[in-house]
């Protein structure tokens, strides 16, 4: 037994034709008629007692097609909740970004916002250890941070690479690291590192 066939033999019942219902449906009036044939054997009854002046359910016909309207009915709410639920769920997208890299996503979600102009799209930032926090806790749909051993091994997050870039180190001409020709990370491990952050 098929969705379709219990559409037919309800769209039958509603026009009293198979040849109305199969142009109701856009259908061939065979493919429906072999349809209900199917049916009509799987469930070992008539639906239908079929004559000239149209189509009319037997007793043990009536019984099916009052149930097939209950399936219908049933069918059209869970398909009007699924495609409620599913606007529902784009209608609001959170994202949680580390401050430094909040300049690399407004191109892509410049594009994003674009194509799907009914999504409003909240953006944060915040220090990577938060965004994990706000990923675990679903407060957020997206975090974008560094990728870090802590994020690589934790189980509850699943994380992927979506840029690949360097970190500068920027200092006064007039320091002594900038005369030097050569610098190793072992020459900035005891400097000061200011995030510059404005609101």
């Amino acid at each position: 037994m098929h969705i379709e066939q219990l559409e037919y033999i309800v769209e039958i019942s509603e026009t009293g034709s198979f040849s109305v219902a199969a142009e109701n449906l856009h259908v061939t009036q065979s493919g429906i008629s072999k349809s209900i044939g199917k049916l009509e054997e799987e469930l070992g009854i008539k639906i239908f007692n079929r004559s000239r002046s149209g189509a009319l359910p037997t007793e043990e016909g009536k019984t099916v097609i009052e149930k097939a309207y209950e399936v219908i009915i049933k069918l059209q709410e869970f398909r009007k909740t699924a495609k409620i639920q599913s606007s529902q769920a784009l209608e609001d997208l959170k994202i949680s970004v580390y401050p430094l890299l909040i300049e690399s996503i407004f191109k892509s979600l410049s594009s994003f916002k674009e194509d799907n102009p009914h999504i409003q799209i909240e953006i944060k930032e915040a220090p990577s250890h938060i965004i994990i926090e706000k990923i675990k806790k679903k407060s957020v749909d997206i975090g974008l941070t560094y990728i870090t051993k802590q994020i690589i091994e934790d189980e509850e997050l699943d994380s992927e690479v979506l840029l690949n870039s360097k970190a500068k180190i920027c200092e006064s001409k007039d320091t002594p690291d900038a005369k030097k020709e050569n610098l190793t990370p072992q020459n900035f491990l005891n400097k000061s590192i200011i995030l510059n952050h404005s609101k």
